[in-house]
C-alpha cells in the first residue's frame, strides 16, 4: 500500500495568504464621520468604507484578490459598528 505524503492544509494556506495581503494594508477612522479608510504601506488610501451603507469605494486599483479579502475583513470587524 501507498502511504500518502505529508497533507498541505488548505484552510492553513488560506489563512496564510489572507494574512500576508493584509498585512500590507491599516485601516483607521477617516475624519468624515462614519468612513474607515484603508491605506496602503505608503499611506495612500486605497479605499473607504461607509458604516452607513457598508459599502467600500475604491480610490486605486487593487488585485482582486486583495480587494475581496479586505473588503471581507472590513464586515467582519465593522458590520456592527
Amino acid at each position: 500500500m501507498n502511504k500518502p505524503g505529508p497533507q498541505i492544509s488548505e484552510k492553513s494556506d488560506a489563512a496564510k495568504n489572507y494574512k500576508m495581503a493584509l498585512r500590507s494594508y491599516r485601516f483607521q477612522r477617516a475624519r468624515t464621520p462614519g468612513i474607515i479608510e484603508v491605506l496602503n504601506e505608503n499611506s495612500y488610501v486605497m479605499a473607504e468604507y461607509s458604516l452607513r451603507t457598508r459599502s467600500v469605494k475604491w480610490q486605486r486599483m487593487v488585485l482582486a484578490s486583495q480587494r475581496e479579502q479586505i473588503e471581507k475583513w472590513l464586515e467582519d470587524h465593522y458590520a456592527n459598528a
